[in-house]
């Protein structure tokens, strides 16, 4: 009977170690998806501002050039 008990203990406790080892490289693995999924998402909101950021200064260089344009065309006009 003792026999039998001590088997039935060792089966459940090798069980347990292995359902225990499986959750913990589950949640691991999980836990790495999340952070990726936020360093991905944090990467595309930088893209973004960069892209915008990058729209802000075409349109600002654009206006720049204008206004040295009319400047030239002022300093041509006196004969400077």
């Amino acid at each position: 009977m003792n026999n039998i008990f001590s088997t039935v203990n060792i089966i459940l406790t090798l069980v347990t170690i292995v359902g225990g080892l499986l959750a913990y490289r589950s949640s691991i693995a999980r836990a790495a998806n999340e952070v990726q999924e936020r360093v991905i998402a944090a990467l595309e909101a930088e893209i973004t501002a960069m892209r915008d950021k990058l729209d802000d200064m075409k349109a600002e260089n654009t206006r720049l050039r204008v206004t040295i344009e009319t400047i030239c065309a002022a300093l041509r006009s006196r004969g400077i």
